[in-house]
C-alpha cells in the first residue's frame, strides 16, 4: 500500500522495521508526538497535502555552526524559537487553499497586533495588488545595520557607513525622529492601466505627529539620496505640489521610474512616480470609493480570518492579462522568435476566465503564526509565475 524511496540502505530497513512493528518497546513514532498533533490541528481540513519539518532537531544538527559565523548569528536567533514548522493544501471550490502553520517554544516579546487596514483609504475599486501588515521600523532598521556591518561586503558597509555619517552631520536620529513615527501599518498599493507599459507601485503607511516628522524625513531622505546616487549636484530633487503637500522626486535613469514621496496628515507615500503620488496625495484628500468596496474583494476575503496582522489580495485575472498583453507587444516589436507563432497564442481573455484573486492573511498569536491563503494555483505556484512574469 505504500511506495517509500530512501537516501540510503541503512534508512529503508529502518523503515521496513517500523512498519512491520518490529521496533523496541520505547519506539517513539511521529503520530504520538505533541508538535506534529499540534500541526495537525492547524493544517487545512480534508488536506491532499501535508508537509512537516521539525525545526528544533534540525537546529539541534547545524545551529552551533550557524551561531558561530557573525553573518549568519542574527538568522540562528530568529530561528532558535521555532519548534516545528508544516504546509498543508486542499482543492476546493475551482481553486487551491493553502495553510501554512509555525509554530514557537516562547512567546513573542511583542507580538504583532492584527492590522486595522486604514491604508484601504489610499486604494480604488480596480486596484491591482494590496498588501497590508503591521511592522516595527525603528527594530527593523537596527537589524538591519547591524548585519550590513557584518556582511563582510565592502561596498555595503560603504554604503551603510556613509549613510549614518550623513545623519549624523544632519542632526537626525533614523529610529527616533523618523522610523517611530512612521506605521506600524504598512501597505504595498499597485494599478496596471490596460495599455501601459509598466505598473504603478507605492508604499503607503500611517503615520503620527506629520508636524515633527516632514524635516525629519526630508533630512533622512537627503542622507539616503547622498549615499547611494550622490549630492544635490550629481542627481538634484524635483520638488513639486499637489493638493497642498510637497512632493519629492529623483529622476533616476528611465522616465518610467522616478521615485516620490510625500506626506499628508495621516499617511506617508513612496511612490514609483510622480504622477502616481499626485493620484494618492488627492486620494489621501478628497476620499473616494475605495478596493473595500469592490464586491469581488469583499466576496475574496470572506474566505480569510478577520483577525489577521497581515493581508494580501492580488487580482491574477487583470495581472496576466496585462503581462500578457505586454509580452505579445514586446515580441511583435521585436520580430518575435523562431519556435513562437504569435498567431497561434491564445486571447487573454481564454486563460483570464479561469483566473480570480489570490488572498492570503496570516494570524500572529503569542506563540503560533498561521497563514491561510486561496488562489486558482496556490500561493507558492502564484508567487512563481508571477516572478517569472515580471521578468
Amino acid at each position: 500500500s505504500l511506495v517509500v524511496f530512501t537516501l540510503g540502505e541503512d534508512a529503508m530497513r529502518d523503515m521496513i522495521a517500523t512498519w512491520a512493528g518490529q521496533v523496541p518497546r520505547d519506539f517513539k513514532r511521529l503520530a504520538d508526538s505533541a508538535k506534529f498533533k499540534n500541526i495537525q490541528q492547524h493544517a487545512s481540513k480534508n488536506h491532499e497535502f501535508l508537509a512537516y519539518f521539525n525545526v528544533e532537531e534540525m537546529l539541534n544538527l547545524v545551529g552551533p555552526l550557524l551561531a558561530l559565523s557573525p553573518q549568519t548569528a542574527g538568522v540562528y536567533q530568529k530561528f532558535s524559537r521555532i519548534q516545528a514548522a508544516a504546509y498543508s493544501l486542499t482543492f476546493e471550490d475551482r481553486g487551491i487553499n493553502d495553510v501554512g502553520f509555525v509554530a514557537y517554544s516562547s512567546s513573542e516579546p511583542k507580538p504583532t497586533p492584527p492590522t486595522q487596514r486604514k491604508t484601504l483609504a489610499l486604494t480604488t475599486p480596480d486596484t491591482l495588488v494590496y498588501s497590508v501588515g503591521s511592522a516595527d521600523l525603528a527594530a527593523t532598521y537596527d537589524e538591519v545595520m547591524q548585519s550590513l556591518s557584518q556582511s563582510g561586503s565592502a561596498d555595503l558597509m560603504l554604503t551603510a557607513g556613509h549613510f549614518q555619517q550623513a545623519l549624523r552631520r544632519n542632526g537626525i536620529r533614523m529610529g527616533e525622529d523618523v522610523l517611530q513615527k512612521l506605521g506600524p501599518e504598512f501597505a504595498v498599493v499597485a494599478n496596471w492601466r490596460s495599455g501601459t507599459r509598466i505598473p504603478k507601485i507605492a508604499i503607503v503607511s500611517e503615520i503620527t505627529d506629520a508636524g515633527k516628522l516632514r524635516p525629519a524625513l526630508d533630512s533622512a531622505m537627503d542622507a539616503l539620496k547622498e549615499s547611494c546616487v550622490g549630492t544635490n549636484d550629481a542627481v538634484p530633487w524635483d520638488e513639486t505640489e499637489s493638493a497642498g503637500q510637497k512632493l519629492r522626486s529623483l529622476h533616476i535613469g528611465t522616465q518610467y521610474f522616478a521615485p516620490t514621496y510625500a506626506l499628508t496628515d495621516h499617511f506617508f507615500i513612496l511612490a514609483s512616480s510622480a504622477d502616481y503620488a499626485r493620484e494618492l496625495v488627492a486620494e489621501a484628500k478628497d476620499p473616494k470609493p475605495t478596493l473595500a468596496s469592490s464586491e469581488v474583494y469583499q466576496q475574496s476575503m470572506k474566505r480569510l480570518p478577520v483577525n489577521g496582522s497581515s493581508y494580501q489580495y492580488v487580482d491574477l485575472r487583470e495581472l496576466f492579462t496585462s503581462v500578457y498583453g505586454l509580452t505579445r507587444t514586446v515580441m511583435e516589436r521585436t520580430g518575435g522568435s523562431q519556435f513562437i507563432d504569435l498567431n497561434k497564442l491564445p486571447q487573454p481573455e481564454t486563460i483570464g476566465k479561469h483566473l480570480f484573486p489570490l488572498v492570503s492573511a496570516t494570524v500572529s498569536e503569542p506563540q503560533q503564526t498561521t497563514s491561510t491563503s486561496f488562489s486558482p494555483l496556490g500561493k507558492s505556484v502564484a508567487v512563481v509565475v508571477g516572478i517569472g512574469g515580471a521578468v
